[in-house]
């Protein structure tokens, strides 16, 4: 093996550990404003407002709190992106997603988000658009399924019942009533259907067995 080759070789593993790390480790990523609220890192690519953060923070975890799968403050490293090249890098086509929560470590990554208004953007012209604080109760409710049901039956579990359940505790939809009942009307369909059907079936669901998350996951595969 020449000298080229052998140099090649020992830079594979050095460029795959550059490009993947920050996945995994989104602080490579060098975000320039960091803040620490309720035992949670937040790490932001726009400058901070304490005040607001805190808000969002606040609401966020009284949102989580409302769900029987909660533990304390749930400390998560929480990453606030402009919806530019650090979201596209750490969410790895997850395109016009709100927010991702990853299983390794649970980082959660939103895309573009705004402090002031409490909101997070995906640019679509329908469903485009919902709260910052909303969205973080329903990616940490994620983890919180996780580490309920474990990674496998979490992966496997219908759409509708994880995702439908992240928004029951998020007491919201990326969808509003009016833009559902025009879609349906239209009969199209979109990526953020399942999601609000998903609640309105999971709070049903929750309702006729007692509210029993147990229930709710054992008898809905």
């Amino acid at each position: 093996m020449g000298v080229s080759a052998r140099v090649l070789k020992a830079l594979v593993p050095v460029v795959a550990i550059a490009a993947t790390g920050p996945v995994f480790a989104p602080e490579l990523l060098a975000f320039p404003h960091h803040a620490e609220v309720a035992g949670k890192q937040i790490y932001s690519v726009e400058p901070i407002n304490e005040f607001q953060l805190t808000k969002i923070i606040e609401r966020a975890d009284a949102l989580v709190a409302t769900s029987p799968l909660a533990r304390g403050t749930e400390e998560r490293r929480i990453f606030l992106t402009d919806g530019g090249w650090r979201w596209n890098w750490l969410t790895v086509g997850a395109g016009n997603a709100f927010g991702i929560a990853r299983a390794l470590g649970e980082p959660l990554v939103f895309n573009s988000s705004n402090l002031r208004t409490d909101t997070v953007s995906n640019d679509s012209a329908i469903a485009g658009t919902r709260s910052l604080s909303g969205t973080i109760a329903h990616e940490i409710t994620h983890g919180m399924i996780r580490r309920e049901i474990g990674q496998i039956r979490a992966l496997t579990a219908p759409t509708w019942l994880v995702e439908g359940y992240a928004d029951h505790i998020a007491g919201e939809s990326s969808l509003s009533d009016t833009e559902y009942a025009s879609l349906e009307a239209r009969g199209e369909q979109h990526p953020a259907i399942p999601y609000y059907e998903g609640r309105r079936k999971v709070a049903a669901l929750l309702a006729d067995n007692g509210g029993s998350i147990q229930k709710l996951f054992a008898e809905s595969h």
